[in-house]
C-alpha cells in the first residue's frame, strides 16, 4: 500500500493522472484546447455519442480534463470519477473495469477518419468559454490587472488562454503539441475506498522555488477604458508573504476579515455604511504573494472607494474584530474538506510534490495558533502598489 486516501461522502471512486511542466506563456492556449480535445477524441470511443455511451454504462461515471496550476507549475489533469463498485451490485461493475476504462480514456486519438470533426467540436466549445469570459468585465478587469503588474515576468500569462492565439491552432499543430505533452513528467493515482487498491505511479520530482516573485514595478494609477456602464476596480497589496511563509495563515485571516467574507469590512464600510459600490471582495493570492481588492463602482467614485478601503484597513488595525469567529470559519472548512477525496488528493500532491506549500497534516494545528500579535505582523507588510481603474467612460484614455 503506498497511499491512503478516504472515500468521500458520495461514495465516489475518483483515478488521476496528471502531467506536469512548467508554464510557458505561448503554449497556454493550445494547453487548453489539448484539454477540450481530449475529454472527446478517445482513441477506443472515437466520438461524443460512443464516450457518452460506455460513461453512462458504468454507473455515473464522469470523465474530464483540465488545466491547473501550482505556481509556475502546469498540470494537465485527467479524471475519471464513478460509484465506488462496492456499493453496487453488478458482477460486471468491478474496480478492474474502472481502472481499464481510466487508462483507455486518457489516450487520445488523432485518426483522420475522425480527428477533424473532434477538433473542430472541441475548438467550438473553447472558443464559446473564451467568448463568454469576454463578456464578464469583472473577469477581464482582473485579468488586464495581473497582466500590467506582472508584465514581463514569468507571471505574465492569461490563464485561461485567448481567442487571438486561438485562430492560429491548427488539428496538425495540436496533435504536434501533444507529443511534446506526452515527454512531461506524470503522476497517476487510483484512489478507493479500499485503501489496498490504492497506489501511485509517477515519474514527477518534488518542486521548490515556484512563486512568481518577479514584478514589473509598475506603481501608482492606471486607466483603461472600455465601454461599460459600471467601473471595475483593482487594488493591488504587496503581501511580502508566499505559501510557504510562517505568516501565511495569518494573511489568510487578514484577506478573510479584509474582503474575504460577506460580513468583511469592505462590505460593511465600502457598502453597506457609504454605499459606494455594487459588489466588493478581497482574495490573497499566496502563490505571488499579492491581495487583490476588487469592486463594482461608479467611475466618478474612485477616490471616494480607496478612501473607504483604507477606512476598512485601519479598522482592522485596531483590531476591531473577533478573531476566534475567523478561525471557527477556517477549522470549519479545513475538517468539512477532510471528507472529499479531492481534497485528500490535493492534500498529497501537495505534501509530497510541491514543496513550498504548507502541509496539510500540519493546518489545523497552524489555524489553533494564528494570534492577533501574528495579523499585526501581517497586516505591516501590506503596501498598496497598483490601482488600476477598467471602463466606466472614455475620458481618461489608456494613462497611468
Amino acid at each position: 500500500m503506498d497511499i491512503i486516501l478516504h472515500h468521500d461522502k458520495f461514495h465516489r471512486r475518483i483515478y488521476k493522472f496528471y502531467r506536469v511542466t512548467k508554464i510557458q506563456k505561448e503554449d497556454q492556449t493550445i494547453r487548453h484546447l489539448l484539454c477540450y480535445y481530449q475529454e472527446l477524441a478517445c482513441k477506443n470511443y472515437p466520438s461524443e455519442e460512443k464516450m457518452d455511451a460506455v460513461l453512462g454504462r458504468f454507473y455515473d461515471a464522469k470523465f474530464r480534463v483540465r488545466l491547473t496550476n501550482y505556481g509556475c507549475y502546469s498540470l494537465m489533469e485527467y479524471s475519471l470519477s464513478a460509484i465506488e463498485p462496492i456499493f453496487i451490485q453488478d458482477e460486471s461493475y468491478q474496480s478492474e473495469a474502472l481502472e481499464a476504462l481510466f487508462l483507455k480514456l486518457i489516450e487520445p486519438t488523432f485518426d483522420p477518419s475522425v480527428a477533424e470533426g473532434l477538433f473542430e467540436r472541441a475548438y467550438e466549445i473553447y472558443e464559446s468559454d473564451l467568448l463568454m469570459r469576454q463578456e464578464n468585465y469583472a473577469t477581464v478587469a482582473l485579468q488586464k490587472a495581473l497582466k500590467e503588474y506582472f508584465k514581463g515576468t514569468d507571471r505574465d500569462f492569461d490563464s485561461t488562454g485567448s481567442l487571438k492565439d486561438l485562430e492560429s491552432i491548427t488539428l496538425e499543430g495540436l496533435k504536434g503539441y501533444y507529443e511534446k505533452a506526452k515527454q512531461e513528467e506524470t503522476l497517476l493515482l487510483l484512489c478507493s475506498l479500499d485503501e489496498k487498491q490504492s497506489r501511485k505511479t509517477y515519474s514527477l520530482t518534488p518542486k521548490k522555488d515556484y512563486h512568481f516573485k518577479r514584478r514589473n514595478n509598475i506603481r501608482g494609477r492606471f486607466y483603461e477604458d472600455a465601454p461599460t456602464e459600471q467601473c471595475y476596480l483593482q487594488v493591488f497589496y504587496e503581501t511580502k508573504t508566499y505559501a510557504d511563509d510562517r505568516l501565511y495563515y495569518a494573511m489568510m485571516f487578514l484577506n478573510h476579515l479584509f474582503g474575504g467574507s460577506s460580513s468583511s469590512k469592505l462590505f460593511t464600510i465600502v457598502r453597506e455604511k457609504y454605499g459606494l459600490c455594487y459588489s466588493i471582495n478581497s482574495m490573497y493570492l499566496g502563490a505571488s504573494g499579492i491581495l487583490i481588492c476588487s469592486a463594482i463602482i461608479e467611475k466618478k467614485d474612485v477616490d471616494a472607494t480607496l478612501k473607504a478601503m483604507e477606512e476598512a484597513l485601519t479598522s482592522i488595525q485596531k483590531e476591531e474584530y473577533d478573531l476566534e469567529e475567523v478561525r471557527k470559519y477556517y477549522l470549519s472548512l479545513h475538517r468539512g474538506n477532510e471528507d472529499y477525496q479531492e481534497t485528500a488528493i490535493n492534500n498529497y500532491l501537495s505534501d509530497h510534490f510541491f514543496l513550498d506549500t504548507p502541509r496539510s497534516y500540519l493546518e489545523e494545528e497552524a489555524i489553533q495558533a494564528v494570534s492577533k500579535k501574528d495579523l499585526q505582523e501581517a497586516f505591516s507588510r501590506l503596501e498598496q502598489t497598483f490601482v488600476y481603474v477598467y471602463g466606466g467612460g472614455t475620458d481618461h484614455g489608456k494613462t497611468h
